[in-house]
């Protein structure tokens, strides 16, 4: 089972609070489950490198774990179309334009891809210091485009306007290599 599927299982089987934040750029859905009542309030991202899709799963754990005190969103798929290509390959692109330009890329670099369907590393597309990173670079591809401007993705503008709504008290972000 690919990792959209099974996180969208997964979103389907909760019984607690949850929603779709949003709409990732080839428009999949998502996902945010919470655990836990009242504060301090917390969000968890995971999987926002697409090639760091094992993360997701690490979601799940966190969901059946729980937490000690307060509530904690959690957000487990931030990158499904790049986690997507990074796991199944080209195949799970249906957009034909972006299945084009997708497709100069090596089957390799696609395995090892951090970025969205649109080249852009979603890690270094917010607001905060955009554009200063020292690996930052200015052009699409596999990893640290820092898109055409902060925010350029659906993805980020769906984290950046479900963080402002909840106003959270911390935020988590896992990754993995």
């Amino acid at each position: 089972m690919d990792i959209y599927a099974e996180i969208t299982a997964f979103y389907e089987s909760v019984t607690t609070e949850k929603r779709v934040y949003g709409k990732s750029v080839l428009g999949r859905n998502l996902y945010a489950v919470k655990v836990g009542d009242g504060a301090p309030v917390g969000i968890a991202t995971y999987a926002l490198h697409a090639r760091e899709y094992v993360t997701a799963r690490l979601a799940k754990t966190h969901f059946q774990v729980g937490v000690r005190k307060g509530s904690l969103w959690i957000l487990p798929l931030c990158n499904p179309d790049g986690a997507l290509l990074s796991q199944v390959g080209l195949a799970s692109v249906q957009d034909s334009e972006w299945k084009k330009w997708l497709s100069a890329f090596s089957s390799e670099t696609l395995r090892l891809w951090k970025a969205n369907a649109r080249g852009v590393d979603l890690n270094v597309n917010f607001p905060a210091e955009w554009g200063k990173g020292v690996k930052n670079v200015f052009t699409r591809g596999a990893e640290n485009f820092v898109g055409d401007f902060p925010c350029s993705e659906a993805e980020t503008l769906a984290l950046k306007a479900f963080t402002e709504e909840i106003h959270p008290d911390y935020t988590v972000s896992y990754h993995t290599k």
